[in-house]
C-alpha cells in the first residue's frame, strides 16, 4: 500500500504555525531579539551542539518552532514509514510487537502504549508519532483510554510548558499528550526524594531541592519503568557533556528500569552525534551486563542453597534484562 506524505506534512505545517503564532503574540519579537535567538540557534547546531544552549525565551523558541517543527516531526514519521515499510528484521518485529495494536495483541500485551520523547518540550518528535499511528501502529481514536498513545514530553526548560495546551489539543484524538520536566545528565529518583537537609565543613545549612527526576524512578505511577518506547530525538548529542561527567548514569538508571523488550531510540545530527551516541550505548549495555552477572552469580548462590525456584526466577529475569539489552541496540541502530 502506497501512503502519501502530503497529509503528514500539512499537519505538521498546520501545528507549525499555531506555535508559531503562540510563541509571537501579534508577530511582535524585537530585531535585536531576533539577532540573539538566531546566534543561540546557531550555536546550537554547531561548536556548543555537545554542551546545550539555553532554551528559554519565546524569540528562541519562535525561531525554533520556525527551523525545527516541521523537519524533526517529519523526521521521527519518516523512521516508522522506513521500519515498517521495509522487509522482516529485527526491528521491525520489536516495533510491531511492542507498539502496534495487532502486534500487542499477539504478544498478549495489555494496557496503553507508554511513549516519552526525551527533551521534546515543544513537540517536534511527538508530531511524527500522530501520523505514524494513522499509518503503522492502527489503535483508533475513537475507542477508550487503552487504544490512545500516551505520550509524555520530558524536558528541562520549564516554559516549553506553556506550548502544552496548544499540543494536547493538536494531537488529539490520537495522543494522549502531556508534559513534566526532566534532567537526562542526573540520575533517576524515586517518588520518596524530596528535600534534603545538608550541612557543609563549617556547619552551614545547604538547602537541596528535590531532583527534576522525582517519581521516574522507582515504581510510582510516575515510574519510567512501564514505558513501551523511549524517544531521544537531538537532546542526547547537545546534553553529552554533561551527561559524559556523571558516568551517564540518567541513561544507566533508565536501562536498568526498563520493562523487558522496552525500545530504545536515538536521532540526532549525523556524524557529530556518533561519538556521544556510541558512548551513550555502551554504557547502557554496560550496565545491563553488570546487572546480568550479578544476577546469574545470585542464582547460583542460591542454588547451591536448595532454594531452586528462587534461583530459576533470577536466571529468568536475567534473560530478560539481556534481551532488552539487544532491543535497545537495536533501536539505536534503526535511527
Amino acid at each position: 500500500m502506497s501512503l502519501s506524505a502530503k497529509p503528514v506534512q500539512k499537519f505538521l505545517i498546520d501545528c507549525r504555525d499555531e506555535l508559531l503564532e503562540l510563541s509571537a503574540p501579534s508577530g511582535k519579537i524585537t530585531k535585536e531579539a531576533a539577532r540573539e535567538a538566531s546566534a543561540r540557534s546557531k550555536s546550537l547546531s554547531t561548536n556548543l551542539d555537545d554542551q546545550g544552549v539555553s532554551f528559554a525565551g519565546r524569540a528562541f523558541q519562535h525561531t525554533y518552532f520556525q527551523s525545527k517543527f516541521e523537519r524533526r516531526g517529519f523526521l521521527v514519521y519518516s523512521l516508522f514509514a522506513k521500519i515498517f515499510s521495509g522487509g522482516s528484521s529485527p526491528v521491525k518485529d520489536a516495533f510491531q510487537s511492542c507498539l502496534t495494536k495487532k502486534g500487542r495483541a499477539a504478544a498478549g500485551i495489555e494496557g496503553p502504549v507508554r511513549i516519552v520523547s526525551y527533551g521534546d518540550g515543544p513537540g517536534t518528535a511527538a508530531s511524527g508519532l500522530v501520523w505514524a499511528n494513522k499509518h503503522f501502529l492502527g489503535f483508533s481514536s475513537n475507542a477508550g483510554t487503552d487504544e490512545v498513545l500516551q505520550v509524555e514530553l520530558l524536558d528541562y526548560e520549564p516554559t516549553w510548558k506553556r506550548y502544552e495546551a496548544t499540543l494536547r489539543k493538536r494531537f488529539s484524538p490520537e495522543l494522549n499528550t502531556t508534559f513534566r520536566r526532566c534532567d537526562v545528565t542526573s540520575a533517576l529518583a524515586p517518588e520518596d526524594d524530596g528535600e534534603e537537609e545538608a550541612y557543609d565543613a563549617d556547619g552551614n545549612y545547604i538547602y537541596k531541592p528535590p531532583s527534576l527526576n522525582r517519581g521516574l524512578g522507582g515504581v510510582g505511577a510516575s515510574s519510567l519503568a512501564s514505558v513501551d518506547l523511549h524517544l531521544f530525538a537531538y537532546v542526547a548529542n547537545e546534553t553529552s557533556c554533561a551527561a559524559a561527567a556523571g558516568s551517564y548514569t540518567f541513561y544507566t538508571d533508565l536501562v536498568l528500569l526498563a520493562k523487558p523488550g522496552a525500545l530504545f531510540v536515538f536521532l540526532d545530527v549525523q556524524q557529530r552525534s556518533q561519538a556521544a551516541l556510541t558512548a551513550i550505548v555502551a554504557a547502557m549495555n554496560q550496565a545491563l551486563e553488570n546487572r546480568t552477572r550479578a544476577l546469574i552469580e545470585m542464582a547460583k548462590d542460591l542454588s547451591a542453597s536448595a532454594d531452586a525456584t528462587s534461583a530459576e526466577t533470577l536466571v529468568t529475569v536475567a534473560a530478560a534484562v539481556t534481551v532488552a539489552a539487544a532491543v535497545s541496540v537495536a533501536g539505536a541502530a534503526a535511527a
